[in-house]
């Protein structure tokens, strides 16, 4: 909503409140704030009593017990509230008659049936108009400058009166005839959520079938038994798994680099990965560590590595050769997701700079476009299952549910912090702060796309992630990770 239209609402909403103190602007806001919230909270506690007073008289006493402790809480001094609800005096104190009150609560409403009329009348009588004094006030804090406690009012105003459209327009809220009222970041998100999905659905219907190659594979003879070598573009693949698992692993895979293409908007001409890609993938632990031994451009030190793990990419820096990875996988999903997995890191690496020393980054875009592409998650390259060498369970092994645990980590405030996050390695990186890194950068890329692209290309470029975020946003790392938690809650983690 832009700064004209909420100046209109904000006029209105003055206009519909209650007017409140007039005059100049107060020397001291945040003490005349103080004021007005304690005469407001005397004149809710007034209202509250004349209401639960009639509940009393209509023979829903029971009913009426809420709105009288309510109204005690407000104004703890009121002699009416405290005989009400069984307050003694003594000396100048007064005391609860726990005794008397406990009697008293056994005794259900004699008229229940008056409910519903009871309900009516708060409504008509308490929630608007409170709600009403919140509007006012929150039109005086603008006025005030005070801009923190603008939107804490009109919130508390919302809580009396849901149906008040006004009160939901000012908080830039937006209406669905399907969902009601949303925030505007819940509808900004699933927007772009839309947007991202759509774009994935038109390239998958783009489909493009992978083509085995005659005879075995290059590494039948080395390995012992038959493989059979998929092309498609400028990948490949080879592997021991029956030949639709192979095609639809190697499918995935195109399917991740068009898409690639597409989200960084690389020229048609743009060579995505220079000497292309390619993996050679077996079913089993044994056949795994077979292929490990095999690989000349493994060091023997990488091959004593590569024993505790269940994939390795062997390097590609300084030769021509393709990207490659050995890794084992059992079926064609599992091995469509691992493809996919290291065809986002090859990726990532020749466009942005991005290397493995960058664990935030280097797993959290493998993360976000594994999961964006396939829906899926089960690979990756840090201390969460088989793959490393240090296995330990992710919090949240389901990926369709790192959306609620990113909100979930928020709302207690325990997520790792962002500053940390940037320096941490992938012998550090465990299950909370990779969803915490996969959920920043679909922030990110999703709704800041053009910062994310500055990002990134200084990236590329050579800069730090600190340096390369604060060019890109103009923000410290600390007002980014405040806006990000911001965001995760206003949009309830979707």
């Amino acid at each position: 909503m832009n700064a004209a239209l909420r100046a209109i609402l904000f006029a209105l909403l003055l206009c519909g409140g209650a007017v409140g103190r007039a005059g100049a602007a107060p020397s001291d806001p945040q003490a005349e704030y103080a004021s007005r919230v304690a005469e407001m909270k005397v004149r809710d506690a007034l209202d509250l009593r004349k209401l639960a007073a009639w509940a009393d008289r209509n023979g829903l006493e029971r009913t009426a017990d809420a709105d009288w402790e309510r109204a005690h809480d407000l104004d703890p001094g009121n002699e009416e509230t405290l005989k009400r609800l069984r307050y003694v005096k003594r000396g100048s104190a007064y005391v609860r008659d726990d005794a008397s009150w406990v009697l008293a609560r056994l005794v259900p409403d004699t008229k229940p049936d008056r409910a519903a009329a009871y309900r009516a009348k708060r409504r008509a009588e308490f929630d608007r108009t409170a709600s009403a004094r919140r509007r006012a006030l929150a039109a005086w804090c603008r006025d005030a400058g005070l801009r923190d406690r603008v939107e804490v009012e009109l919130r508390a105003a919302l809580a009396f009166d849901r149906d008040d459209p006004w009160l939901h327009l000012a908080l830039g809220e937006v209406f669905d005839p399907e969902e009601g009222w949303s925030g505007s970041d819940l509808r900004a998100r699933r927007l772009a959520d839309a947007t991202a999905g759509s774009v994935l659905e038109r390239l998958a219907s783009l489909r493009s079938e992978a083509i085995r190659q005659e005879g075995d594979g290059p590494h039948t003879e080395a390995l012992g038994f038959p493989t059979s070598l998929w092309r498609l573009r400028e990948w490949s693949l080879e592997t021991d798994l029956p030949d639709d698992a192979a095609a639809y692993a190697l499918a995935a895979v195109d399917l991740g680099a068009r898409w690639f293409r597409d989200f960084f908007h690389l020229p048609v001409s743009a060579e995505v990965l220079p000497y292309g890609g390619s993996f050679l993938v077996l079913s089993t632990n044994d056949r795994y560590l077979r292929a490990v031994a095999a690989e000349p451009r493994l060091s023997k030190a990488e091959k004593d590595f590569a024993k505790g793990l269940g994939g390795m990419p062997v390097d590609h820096l300084g030769t021509r050769a393709p990207w490659h990875a050995i890794f084992e996988r059992p079926d064609g999903a599992s091995a469509a997701d691992g493809c996919l997995h290291f065809t986002v890191h090859y990726l990532m690496e020749a466009q942005f700079g991005i290397a493995s020393r960058e664990a935030w980054l280097y797993e959290g875009i493998a993360a976000y476009a594994v999961f964006r592409i396939a829906a899926t998650n089960d690979t990756w390259c840090v201390n969460l299952e088989e793959t490393s060498s240090k296995v330990s369970a992710l919090d949240a092994p389901d990926a369709s549910r790192w959306a609620e645990f990113a909100l979930r980590t928020v709302a207690k405030r325990d997520d790792f912090a962002l500053r940390a996050l940037l320096g941490a390695s992938l012998n550090n990186l465990d299950g909370p702060m990779l969803v915490k890194s996969w959920s920043i950068l679909r922030w990110m890329l999703e709704e800041h796309a053009d910062e994310a692209r500055t990002f990134l290309e200084a990236k590329a470029g050579g800069e730090t992630s600190e340096r390369a975020l604060e060019g890109a946003t103009g923000l410290r790392v600390e007002d980014i990770d405040e806006l990000w938690r911001r965001h995760v809650l206003a949009t309830e983690g979707e």
